[in-house]
This record gives C-alpha cells, sequence and structure tokens, in this order.
C-alpha cells in the first residue's frame, strides 16, 4: 500500500513539475518573441522622473537617448517594447549631465550594453562643480575606453530610414574661448534633437528651458508630428510661441507617478490647451507607461 501511494505521489509530483516547466516555455517565448524581428520604432520610456527615449530600425541598430535616473529600470523597459531580453545599444546620446538622463550610465557601460557615447561636450571637460553622478561616468567612460563623439562637431545621424539632427547646442558649452573649462547651468546646453522618419517627425528637447527655445525658433523648421515636453513638463520650458512653432499633435511628458516637482505644470498643460489644436493629445509616461511609436 506504501508503494501504491509512493508511486501516486511521484505521478503527480512529475505532473505539476510539467506543468510548471510549460508555464515558464510559455513566458518565455511570449517575453523573446520579438528577439528576431527588429521594427521602426521610437518609444518614450517609463523610467519615473527623468527621460529616456529608446530607438530602434529594421537592421537591429539602434539609440538610447539618456538612461533616466539610478536604478530607474531602463532596461527592462526596452526589454518590454523589444518583447526581448537581449539588449544592446549601438549608440547612447546623453542630453546633458542632470542626474535624471545619465543616472544609469555608467551602470550600463560596465556591464557592457554601451558601443559609443555621443555627448554635448560635458564628457569632455571638468567643470568647477560637478556631481559624483558625473565624476563616476567619466571615469567609467575612461576605464571601458567606451568610444565618444562631441554632437558639436557633427551634428547629424544617418540611421537606417531615420535621420537625427541636433539642433542645439550651437558650440561647446563646457569650455570658453581658450579652451579652458567653465561653469554653466546644465539645462541651458541640454542637446535638443528632431528625428525624422519618412513623413514622421519628433522633436526631443531634453531640459531645454524657454530661453533655448527661443534661440532655435528662427533658426530651424521646428513643425513637428510629436513634442517632448521640455523639462518633464515645467513650467520654465514649452511657451506658447514655440509651442505654435512645432504644432504637434502629440505632447509627451516624461516624469514620475505624483513626484515633488508636480511635473507637469499645470501652467504647461494650460498652454497647449489654449492652442485648441484639433486631435491634439497630452501622453504621459506616469499614466501610459512605455508610449511606443511603431513607425514600419
Amino acid at each position: 500500500m506504501k508503494d501504491f501511494y509512493y508511486k501516486y505521489n511521484i505521478f503527480y509530483l512529475f505532473i505539476i513539475l510539467l506543468y510548471l516547466l510549460n508555464i515558464a516555455l510559455i513566458i518565455f517565448l511570449y517575453k523573446n518573441q520579438g528577439c528576431n524581428r527588429h521594427r521602426d520604432m521610437l518609444a518614450f520610456l517609463d523610467v519615473g522622473q527623468g527621460d529616456a527615449i529608446y530607438i530602434e530600425n529594421k537592421t537591429g541598430e539602434n539609440i538610447l537617448i539618456d538612461t533616466g535616473n539610478k536604478d530607474s529600470g531602463v532596461l527592462n523597459q526596452i526589454e518590454k517594447v523589444r518583447m526581448c531580453y537581449k539588449v544592446h545599444i549601438n549608440n547612447l546620446i546623453l542630453t546633458h549631465p542632470d542626474q535624471d538622463h545619465i543616472g544609469e550610465a555608467s551602470k550600463l557601460i560596465r556591464k557592457g550594453y554601451i558601443d559609443k557615447v555621443i555627448h554635448n561636450g560635458f564628457i569632455d571637460m571638468n567643470q568647477p562643480e560637478e556631481s559624483q553622478t558625473e565624476n563616476d561616468l567619466e571615469k567609467t567612460i575612461k576605464d571601458y575606453k567606451i568610444q565618444t563623439k562631441d554632437m558639436v562637431s557633427d551634428p547629424n545621424i544617418k540611421f537606417d530610414n531615420f535621420n537625427i539632427e541636433f539642433l542645439y547646442p550651437f558650440e561647446k558649452p563646457y569650455q570658453d574661448k581658450r579652451g579652458k573649462s567653465k561653469s554653466v547651468d546644465d539645462n541651458d546646453y541640454s542637446i535638443v534633437m528632431k528625428v525624422l522618419y519618412k513623413n514622421k517627425s519628433f522633436l526631443l528637447t531634453g531640459d531645454a528651458p524657454v530661453k533655448v527655445e527661443k534661440e532655435i525658433i528662427d533658426k530651424y523648421n521646428l513643425k513637428s508630428d510629436v513634442l517632448k515636453l521640455g523639462h518633464h513638463g515645467s513650467k520654465n520650458s514649452s511657451s506658447i510661441d514655440f509651442l505654435r512653432e512645432v504644432d504637434a499633435i502629440d505632447s509627451i511628458v516624461s516624469a514620475g507617478k505624483n513626484n515633488k516637482f508636480n511635473h507637469p505644470n499645470e501652467e504647461t498643460l494650460n498652454r497647449i490647451h489654449s492652442l485648441n489644436k484639433k486631435g491634439s493629445r497630452i501622453r504621459e509616461t506616469s499614466l501610459e507607461g512605455n508610449i511606443v511609436y511603431i513607425l514600419d
């Protein structure tokens, strides 16, 4: 009788184990169904109070613009939008050295995820007042011999079906006329770029304030389908003149839920609403999660 119950229990344990293995296999296949399928896409990632934007083309090349704060989970969010656990970044663009934009960069480099870093000049200069995060990043880039590129020197990226144009800054902000380091407000020189894909356009403004918006209004055609609102929807960005020039259908807010800065600011949202553009939307990562535009 004991042998019967023993065999009976072993049988059911085997069935349960087989069931669990099937569930694990289904989850694995579901999470990785996109590994062999590359798409033209641009995604605003849900990394809490910070910025991270992922771009991928059909050849499998990709760009990550900013990484969010330390422990932002940016890799997990990329895995979700790719539906694949395998992540490797060909180009990491860092708009400026604020913690909520570069917080995960050192970790990504140390783990071997990054091939190249594109920046606005802050990597090459030791400013008088640098955060520990920025110091660690510069040391990590040097220690791991990561290739870097100053976008002021080369303001365009050809990326298969995408064309990426750096609009700002116009000159190297972290050095004076003698080539020596100087202190600046990092937001004032945040990279602004325009991403073009066939007939779709995205304007990505980092933390650029109103005075930067004024500088580029007369210099470029800013009209875009999608605008990432400057500085997470702060009232110090997204002036009414700038919003009119861009004339976007979608305005993206990359910010954390119930963040202490009250981003997006009500004044900014009211400016957008006042334009009364038909079909326009304000989309927030804190409400929607990852905001993904599939372009192919």
